[in-house]
């Protein structure tokens, strides 16, 4: 077994716990098209999706994480915080088993 999934058996509950709030305050966050907000949260996702090694939404969140310096307009925001909502709900029920 490698580091990461033995990580993620000693930490799944954490995890899963941090994840289904990330999601829930990112997916708020949307509906009211709080855009600072959004990029602000994706800054605070990005280093526990980099420790797992999450690799499908690393590059999604950089884009959020940088969305103000670049000039992204809101419905791009919205799009990419939909994608990532999306692969977070997939995550936790494909990795783990969550529904």
């Amino acid at each position: 077994m490698n580091k990461k999934w033995e990580f993620y058996e000693e930490n799944s509950e954490e995890i899963i716990d941090i994840a289904k709030r990330q999601q829930a305050i990112i997916k708020k966050y949307q509906e009211e098209k709080q855009c600072t907000a959004i990029v602000q949260l994706a800054h605070k996702m990005l280093p526990m999706f980099r420790q797992l090694e999450i690799d499908e939404e690393i590059p999604l969140l950089e884009k959020l994480e940088q969305a103000t310096k670049n000039d992204l307009p809101e419905n791009q925001i919205l799009s990419l915080t939909q994608e990532v909502i999306n692969k977070t709900i997939l995550l936790l029920k494909e990795d783990f088993k969550i529904s």
